[in-house]
Formats: structure tokens, sequence, C-alpha cells
């Protein structure tokens, strides 16, 4: 590597706008986009970020590290581990094995927890395997994990199959990408593999530039090394910018978010500007207390876990506010519910235009398995005119809260199914958004606490991207096991 440039973005400070304007200078020097590589935690921020640059890409050169090494290795698709795949792997050896994520903990087998370990002692290095179970040890014994792990690694063998951890170390013995530059965003989540594969590359590739800020890693629980940059730095005497200034976070924001990631030991102090003079801080004991939000409202809802989702659920409904959810199980207004009571809607509008029901085969579906059975069998024979002057709450089938809260919506707002602008997230699910009002709720689950206690770092960091979410108003819950954001 002949140039190395390693770019800190605190939140707020247009870190992907300074990688765009990068990326174009690279490309006004003449260089051809097929020899420039981008490189983001997901695939579509790292087509948003060359789409910005206005000029045509070669779609390999632009995806996840993941998609890197699968072309690298020349992986199929039918190779990769998959949920399907996982669930026929726990057939074979008797341990539940759901496919649940990493952090939705409403969901995990004690396969799934095996299968997080496993990869988590490949992605960190790890040497003994006793150490990784014992330190992240949640379920099962360390004998009955091993066992696990031998039948996985044979069952991979037998079958061709990778999964993600084997690309990045497959990866690592395949060529090196032929590119002049490599731009890599978020690179505080990268696990210490990541970041052996990464280094291996500067061998050959003149230029890279790493954007990340070591104060924003989340996935700590997942491998990510946030020390990374600074030893990349190190090793390959690569120039440090700190964008110094943000166009999101208020100043009163930025003073508590300044105090709060204080707390973390091991960082690069970044000092940067706040947005403007000014923002709002509001603390309450309960959910009742909150100001309830308009559908207008730009609200984003934020919490730690999955399972502290029912809380902020119970306090929208109760107050008949319409809300979707970001990530996680789809919320009222985006599943199948919802999608009965518009195919129904559409029934009758097309009935009173025209004299008969207009609906797509997908629409009929929809009504059939949603409906109540006494419809049901109208509905499979597409013949509804008699039940037609009947409300969605005649026809659709669903449980009582959930119909008392569309109800309440039908009143509130003339419809069942309003517009909204209020989302739910995981703060992790969260990373690169922001709301005019954000609502935290300061609470940890009980895998949280342990978490907490073990590596206090990684929660600083998380509810530090929490409040730095919101462009005015931050709204904080205290909740049972209050992680104690305001100190």
């Amino acid at each position: 590597m002949k140039d190395g440039l390693v770019v800190y973005g605190p939140p707020g400070t247009g870190k992907s706008t300074f990688l765009v304007r990068q990326i174009r200078e690279y490309l006004d020097s003449g260089l051809d986009p097929k020899r420039i590589g981008v490189v983001s935690f997901t695939r579509a921020a790292a087509r948003e970020l060359t789409k910005r640059t206005g000029s045509m890409w070669d779609t390999k050169n632009v995806g996840t590290l993941h998609s890197f090494a699968f072309r690298l290795i020349e992986c199929s698709r039918e190779q990769v581990v998959d949920r399907a795949k996982l669930v026929e792997f726990s057939r074979l050896v008797k341990v539940e094995v759901t496919g649940s994520d990493a952090y939705d903990d409403t969901r995990k087998g004690v396969g799934d927890q095996y299968l997080f370990t496993y990869g988590l002692h490949r992605a960190t290095l790890a040497e003994s395997w006793i150490d990784t179970f014992m330190q992240h040890k949640s379920a099962g014994t360390f004998h009955e994990f091993m066992y696990f792990v031998e039948a996985y690694r044979e069952w991979k063998r037998e079958n061709g199959y990778v999964d993600f951890e084997d690309m990045i170390q497959l990866a690592y013995e395949a060529e090196i990408p032929k590119l002049d530059v490599l731009i890599i965003d978020e690179a505080q989540d990268l696990s210490p593999s990541q970041w052996r594969l990464i280094n291996k590359w500067t061998a050959t590739i003149p230029m890279m530039v790493l954007a990340l800020d070591d104060d924003q890693t989340l996935f700590r629980f997942n491998g990510a090394d946030p020390t990374g940059g600074p030893r990349f730095e190190r090793e390959h005497g690569s120039r440090r910018i700190i964008l110094d200034k943000s166009y999101r976070v208020p100043s009163v924001i930025h003073t508590l978010a300044d105090r709060l990631i204080h707390r973390v030991s091991d960082r690069v102090d970044k000092e940067y500007t706040p947005a403007r003079d000014g923002g709002e801080v509001r603390q309450y004991g309960s959910w009742s207390m909150l100001p309830t939000p308009e559908p207008t409202d730009d609200v984003l809802i934020l919490y730690r876990n999955h399972d502290l989702r029912k809380q902020a659920e119970e306090w929208l409904q109760d107050h008949a506010v319409p809300y979707t959810t970001e990530n996680g199980r789809p919320g009222p207004l985006q599943g199948r519910t919802a999608k009965a009571i518009r195919a129904w809607s559409d029934a009758q509008s097309s009935y009173r235009a025209t004299g008969s029901v207009i609906l797509s085969d997908h629409q009929w579906r929809t009504l059939q398995f949603a409906a109540w059975p006494a419809v049901a069998t109208a509905i499979r024979n597409r013949d509804v005119e008699r039940f037609i002057g009947n409300g969605w709450d005649k026809v659709v089938r669903m449980p009582l809260h959930e119909s008392r809260f569309f109800q309440r919506m039908q009143v509130k707002y003339g419809t069942p199914i309003p517009g909204t602008k209020i989302r739910l997230s995981t703060i992790h699910g969260a990373k690169g958004w922001e709301a005019d009002r954000v609502i935290l709720f300061d609470s940890m689950s009980g895998a949280t606490v342990q978490g907490y206690a073990q590596d206090p770092d990684s929660e600083v960091r998380c509810f530090y991207v929490g409040v730095t979410r919101t462009r005015n108003i931050l709204d904080i819950v205290i909740g049972e096991d209050s992680f104690g954001v305001m100190g």
C-alpha cells in the first residue's frame, strides 16, 4: 500500500459525504471505476455511496466484505448456509437451531447460541475453545458444544457448504482483488479476521480509505474490534482525518453525548462541534408520562433489545398512534392483518365503482387466509357480494387487542391504517438514521445486564448511538434495569 487514510466521523459529521467527495476526486483524476472497490456494512449502503458519485460502477466491486469474499472464492448461492439449511442440520444433530439473528433473544435455540459462540471464536481468531465458551456461555455444556461444533464442521464438509466466516477465512487464502483504491465504510465493526484480510490486501492495493467511528461500534458482541482503526494507522503509517462539525446533533444533545462517551476507557478522542445551539432532553419515569406524538411527527423510538419493544407498542396502541417497525417482527400496520384490511377496502371501492369485486390473485389469497371462517369459503370462491357491505372488522380475523387498535385508529383518523412517520427499532438497527424526536428506552434485558458487567464500554457505545440519532428532542424513558444514560 502506497497511501492510507483513516477518516473518523462522529455522529452527523457527514462521513458519507466525505467519502463520496473522495471517490469523485479519484474518478476526476482518471481512475477507472472498475479499479475502485467500495465496501460497507450493507450492500445497500455501499451502492448508495457509489450512486451519489453519478458514475457507472461495476457492481462486483461494490458491496459488503462478505460479498467480495463470496466472489473471490468463487462460491455459489447454493453453497451458502442459510436458515433452511440450519433447520435441516438441527434435525440431524438433534439440537435446536432456529437461524435467528445474534441479537434477537426472543427465538433462540441452544443450537443458535452454539453457532454464535462458534462464529465468534473464529471471527476473533481465538485460540482456546474452552475460554471462548466460558466467556460467552449462555446455555448447554462445553462437551455438548464441542460435539455440536464437530458435527457442524463435518456437515459443511460433506455438503460443500460455507458460512459467512468461512467466506472471510477462505478469501484470506484467495487472490487479492485487482484494485487501485479500496474504500471501506463502517470499519469500526470489522472483526479481527476481517482486519486480517484487509491487512493482507494492503500488499497489492495502492490506496485504502477507511471510514469509521470507534465510538459507534455496535457489534462488539459479534466480534467487532473498535481498536482496529488506530492499529491500522500505526502499522501502515496512514494519515488521520477527524471530521469536526456535526450537521445533526444540537448543543444540548452534544453535551450529553460527550459526557456519555467519555465513560469508554479506550477510544480515539474526537473533538467536534454541534450543528447548532439548542436541542432538548426530557426524562420520564414511565411511558404513560410521555407526550403522545402525531402520525406526521418525525419520531424514532429506540430500545436496546427486541424483547423491550412490547412496552413501547402498548403505549402507542393505548393512544391509537400508528407506527411501523424497522426490524424484528412486522408491526400491526405492516403485517397480514393490515394487508387484508387494505384488500377488503379495495374490494369495497371496486364494487362501488363497477358493481363487481376486482382484486389481484394475491389480494384474494390474503383475504382468504385472514378472514373469519364464515367468510373464508365465499372468498375462496370469489363470491363475496353478499358480504360487501360488512366492515373490515366483520371480515378480517385478528386478536382482540389488535382489533381494538385498528378500531381506535378508525375513530381517531377516519381510517384503520393511517400513514405515519413514527418508527420503532433496536438501537443496533438504527445506525445511520436520524429523526426530529428520538424516544430512547433506557433499559436493559437480563442478558444485556450480564453483558454490561463483562464489557461496559460496548453498552456505552450502544446508548451513545441512540442518543445521537436526534436532530432536536431526546425523550428518555427510564426502565427497571436502567443503563443510566443521564449519568
